[in-house]
């Protein structure tokens, strides 16, 4: 942030100091659409953004005496943004302003000329712009980083903390927040969760909207945390919402407390210690956990009793009770059993010959339910009962097709579920096994996984070679086409550079993955190539906060319909294991032909698009290279499509009069590597300087404002914009004014 003193003549007046409640900031409405500490992409919210119907205009006011401290301007975060010291000591941030009030936007225009940017953020002095409660201090907008108009408005205190806006304000709300799912995660390779390793996700019952349930038992044995999916609503609104409060408690005991009060922004690192990121990745549903580890006990908003999870040694059972509350003091509660024990799932024997199939178990079975289904995920399931041949064995019919696979789930003693079993109702005739390996690093350590594209009924082995040994893992069907092992440890993992997955009867198949691999402890620096050096990661430390497996493997990515990938795609990985700080990845391009119109891009899986990052080349070693926050899968893509330049005001070869020229503007748009901002754009008038226009990310629009009546008669125009990786459009001609 940067400070220069402007002689800019205001009136001055003496501030007074006042106990009345803050003013709300805005006439748009009284409806707000985020609250303060929800998730966001590595940080937490750091204000409440106000409805604006997805219109700007509506005016800004000053929520308390004070004085403007900062101005911000830029097509990036949080837009043109003002901050004024509050008489009280705290300061009111607004964001995403479509513009001052005259008199700043003149102070600002005067400052974007002063640093030769756009881009400013200046500090004032107190005497230079004070403001009364209810002063206008401009309006709301859509600028920044944003997906939609609205205003952004934070309260900071004396030390730039955050603080929930909504001890300050009251709003309707009348309705509790909305329960979900829990989440069981196991913290240890030795953790199971009712009979597997696997985390286990739990539907939350509703006896009235204030109070919930687990309907069944669950069987825990090792340490292990909760995780909960729920969000808060809000009456007449709807927006789904972060919560304000959750206590959770162990047999009566309160075993962890978090309010969101304030946080710090350098906390933000710990936000997934705090959010559950492997959960967010896996299931694209985010979670709030309910323990704490690496530290997130120094969060603000966090009880110092917080616990670090569960385990118990007792072969008893244990309540649970989660209370969520909102703020204003809309409670629910969450009540469930956990039974310490080890669940050992059935074994089966089926036999496809006199279709029939037996059970055998440790554990009292209570019930079993019987499925039908296809061979392919998407296929339908339908109930059915079975005929037994006595206590513990089935016959099934010979079902037509697609039926051709019959899903088992027993029920335990005290309602627990294992994962249920598939078998197949009929003899497949196998000729080949197509699928995905996947590696997925968890909190509980490192699974190896395949993903069979249909259903085979076979029981491969993971290999692979580690000091000349062949080392094996048998894999388990945790879905119907999903085989997982359980949790290698980091001591087999090291060095790994292959694996396989293989089936051996009555079909010989195997599938190999080549991967460049490494263990990483925290604060060690690390260096991985694959592919003779093509591509490779760089850290320099304290990217993880616990020792971590990370690799790149070489896949397949679906190339984009608008260009072409010249190197890659890898995936690097751990995907599921959040990173607290950026690593530098670099892909060598060997043809330097190919460097022209590229960049480097990472594929969104949920979109199914591939998205630009910011890309550094160097030509001199052939190189392209960027800055990631988690792993991903990239590629090196060129393309030779330049960006579309419309709905230009002044036209060229167009007579305009004078008084209606009071401003430039176009639609700039790109829609592959995109366009970052007004550095990607340049326009002359009468080749003179390049002006200092505003770009509008969400509506894609260059404005300029004429400062001076243009002159009568002939003017050139000149317009550059390029994409994020180098393709222009240029327009060049003249218009009129007469």
């Amino acid at each position: 942030m940067y400070k220069i003193r402007l002689f800019i003549f205001l009136p001055f007046f003496t501030l007074i100091l006042a106990n009345e409640p803050y003013l709300w900031p805005t006439n748009a409405s009284t409806t707000v659409t985020a609250l303060f500490g929800e998730e966001r992409p590595h940080r937490y919210h750091g204000g409440i953004d106000i409805r604006t119907w997805g219109k700007i205009g509506y005016k800004l006011f000053a929520t308390s005496d004070g004085y403007i401290t900062r101005i911000r301007t830029g097509s990036k975060g949080y837009g043109k943004a003002l901050y004024i010291q509050l008489s009280d000591g705290n300061t009111a941030v607004y964001a995403h302003l479509e513009k001052f009030t005259p008199t700043l936007n003149t102070t600002a225009r005067s400052l974007q000329q002063y640093y030769n940017s756009y881009t400013i953020d200046h500090a004032f002095d107190p005497n230079e712009f004070p403001v009364r409660k209810g002063d206008l201090i401009g309006y709301s907008g859509d600028t920044g980083g944003i997906s939609g108009a609205h205003l952004h408005f934070e309260l900071r205190d004396e030390f730039e903390k955050p603080l929930n806006p909504l001890k300050f304000y009251s709003i309707k709300d009348n309705m509790p927040p909305l329960a979900n799912q829990l989440a069981i995660i196991p913290l240890s390779d030795t953790t199971t969760i009712d009979g597997a390793p696997y985390y286990k996700i739990f539907s939350i019952h509703s006896i009235n909207p204030f109070e919930y349930y687990l309907s069944d038992t669950i069987g825990v044995n090792g340490h292990f945390g909760l995780a909960l999916d729920v969000v808060d609503r809000i009456d007449d609104q709807p927006f789904k919402f972060g919560v304000y409060k959750i206590i959770l408690k162990v047999d009566g005991e309160i075993e962890y407390a978090i309010s969101y009060d304030t946080y710090r922004f350098e906390d933000a690192k710990y936000i997934y210690t705090e959010r559950d990121y492997s959960l967010k990745r896996d299931t694209n549903t985010p979670y709030y956990r309910l323990f704490n580890n690496h530290s997130n006990e120094n969060l603000l908003f966090t009880d110092k009793l917080n616990t670090d999870g569960q385990e118990f040694f007792d072969n008893a059972f244990h309540s649970i009770e989660i209370q969520v509350e909102d703020y204003y003091k809309n409670v629910i509660s969450i009540k469930g059993v956990i039974l310490h024990r080890e669940i050992h799932p059935p074994e089966i024997q089926f036999s496809t010959l006199n279709n029939s199939f037996s059970l055998d178990s440790e554990t009292p079975i209570q019930s079993i339910a019987f499925i039908k289904t296809g061979r392919y995920d998407e296929d339908l399931r339908f109930n059915t009962t079975l005929i037994p041949a006595d206590s513990s064995s089935f016959y099934y019919p010979h079902w037509e097709k697609p039926f051709m696979v019959l899903e088992i789930q027993p029920t335990f003693e005290y309602g627990i579920q294992t994962y249920p079993t598939f078998i197949p109702t009929q003899s497949y005739h196998i000729q080949s096994i197509e699928g995905t390996t996947q590696i997925k690093h968890f909190e509980n350590g490192v699974m190896i996984q395949f993903v069979e594209d249909v259903f085979t009924g076979l029981n491969p082995i993971l290999s692979f070679t580690k000091n000349n040994h062949q080392i094996r893992y048998p894999l388990y069907r945790i879905s119907k086409t999903t085989l997982s092992s359980t949790p290698i440890s980091f001591n087999n993992l090291i060095g790994l550079n292959s694996f396989e997955i293989r089936y051996d009867n009555p079909v010989n198949y195997s599938i190999r993955k080549e991967i460049s691999s490494q263990i990483i402890n925290p604060g060690e620096p690390f260096s991985l190539s694959m592919n003779a050096g093509e591509f490779n990661i760089t850290g320099n430390g304290d990217v993880f906060h616990d020792t971590t497996f990370m690799w790149i493997e070489k896949i397949y990515a679906p190339s984009p319909p608008n260009g072409k990938i010249i190197s890659g795609p890898y995936k690097v990985g751990p995907i599921l294991i959040p990173m607290k700080k950026k690593i530098d990845i670099n892909f060598s391009i060997f043809d330097a032909n190919l460097m022209k119109s590229s960049g480097v891009f990472y594929y969104d899986g949920n979109k199914e698009e591939w998205i630009y990052l910011e890309t550094k080349i160097n030509e001199k070693k052939s190189e392209l290279s960027t800055r990631i926050l988690s792993g991903e899968i990239f590629a090196v893509i060129q393309e030779f499509t330049p960006p579309e330049i419309t709905d230009l005001f002044p036209g060229v070869g167009g007579t305009y009069r004078q008084q209606d020229m009071t401003h430039l503007a176009f639609i700039v748009n790109d829609d592959f590597s995109g366009i970052d901002g007004e550095k990607n754009v340049e326009i002359k008038i009468d080749d003179g300087k390049p002006l200092i226009f505003e770009y509008n990310i969400y509506q894609k629009k260059v404005y300029y404002p004429f400062d001076d009546q243009l002159s009568k008669g002939l003017h050139t125009l000149y317009i550059i914009g390029k994409d994020n990786v180098g393709n222009e459009k240029i327009i060049r001609g003249t218009f009129n004014i007469k």
